[in-house]
């Protein structure tokens, strides 16, 4: 066993930077231990439940934030709350302008291809959605495309809330 001793801020900050790195099973891994050793600990316990929502169980990090809203401080518990709101909010259809096709890496097996025709695509996405003719698509009929969701936004809220989130903690410690 090593004479060093992490601290509840030194897994914290390497939570946040193998989360930001989007490694959510690694993140997940890395609070195991972590809250082994700190099991009262509010922070590393949203990071646990922020961690498994990334990683696609929605329903489990509901169950993981839960508590928070009972108990530790009052800053946890307005985090934790917030948190269990967006997660527990019914689910908007998506409309059919919010997705584009995208070529499937794995059908062309050139990536520098779909990387192009990628780019193309994005370019001329206008013209692609007031024209049903594939005939000028920029993506190659071998390319198979797939819907697949543009959440860049999602993406940045959640890093505003994990930036808020780890702002507090670390402000209030």
């Amino acid at each position: 066993m090593s004479s060093y001793e992490r601290s509840i801020d030194d897994y914290v900050r390497s939570v946040e930077a193998v989360f930001e790195r989007g490694n959510y099973r690694e993140t997940l891994n890395l609070l195991a231990e972590a809250l082994e050793r700190y099991p009262e600990s509010a922070a590393l316990g949203l990071w646990q439940a922020i961690a498994t929502d990334a990683s696609g169980d929605t329903e489990t990090a509901i169950e993981l934030v839960k508590p928070l809203t009972q108990g530790g401080d009052r800053e946890t518990r307005k985090q934790a709350s917030y948190l269990l709101k967006i997660w527990q909010a019914p689910r908007l259809a998506r409309p059919e302008t919010w997705m584009t096709d995208v070529p499937s890496v794995t059908t062309t097996g050139d990536r520098a291809t779909v990387v192009r025709t990628g780019v193309a695509a994005r370019a001329s996405d206008s013209t692609a959605r007031d024209s049903e003719s594939t005939a000028n698509s920029p993506v190659p009929e071998t390319a198979a495309p797939s819907k697949t969701l543009l959440l860049s936004g999602w993406w940045i809220a959640m890093g505003a809330i994990v930036g808020i989130l780890v702002g507090t903690i670390l402000v209030n410690r």
